[in-house]
C-alpha cells in the first residue's frame, strides 16, 4: 500500500485512510496543514487535533517480508 501523496510505501509508521478511503502516510499526514484529503478534499476523521496514524499490524508484517533494494 503506498502513500497517494507521497507515492512511497511507508517503512514505519501506519497509513491513515480519509473518509473516501485515500491514504496517507504519516510523513505526509503531518506536513498537511489543515488535515483536508488533497485527493477529494474532505477532512480526516479525527480532525482537528488527531492522533498520528497508527501502524496497521498486517501492513507492518507484510513490510517485514518485502524486501527493499538500494538504487
Amino acid at each position: 500500500m503506498n502513500c497517494n501523496i507521497c507515492c512511497e510505501i511507508p517503512r514505519r509508521g501506519g497509513l491513515l485512510p480519509c473518509p473516501s478511503g485515500h491514504l496517507v502516510c504519516e510523513v505526509c499526514f503531518d506536513s498537511l496543514l489543515d488535515k483536508i484529503c488533497p485527493e477529494c478534499g474532505e477532512a480526516f476523521v479525527n480532525a482537528p487535533g488527531m492522533s498520528k496514524p497508527r501502524s496497521s499490524s498486517m501492513v507492518d508484517k507484510l513490510l517485514d517480508k518485502i524486501v527493499f533494494y538500494c538504487r
